[in-house]
């Protein structure tokens, strides 16, 4: 049994979008994906290296790599900081979430 195909809205920052192909730099795309679909398997299949990733937040709420996002979900996935403090949201990276 296949797993239902659903759209969320998925936005790269900063350097990350060096990742992405020309026209998917800077905004959000919609993105169709299967409901077992990751946070990680979306940063493999746009090819974005997850040792890139400092933050990814789901409808504004901080989490990890093995999130699940749900249909008409906000995707937002963040660099590393260099020059803001952020681990109070939990950096990925830096062992808080994963």
């Amino acid at each position: 049994m296949m797993n239902a195909v659903y759209a969320m809205l998925v936005r790269f920052y900063g350097e990350l979008n060096a990742c992405l192909p020309g026209h998917l730099r800077g905004r959000a795309v919609n993105v169709d994906v299967r409901g077992d679909c990751t946070v990680q398997a979306l940063l493999d299949y746009f090819r974005v290296p997850a040792t890139a990733v400092d933050l990814i937040l789901v409808n504004g709420e901080a989490t990890g790599f093995a999130c699940k996002p749900a249909k008409d979900d906000r995707v937002s996935i963040y660099p590393r900081f260099r020059s803001l403090d952020i681990s109070p949201l939990g950096l990925i990276n830096r062992g808080y979430l994963m």
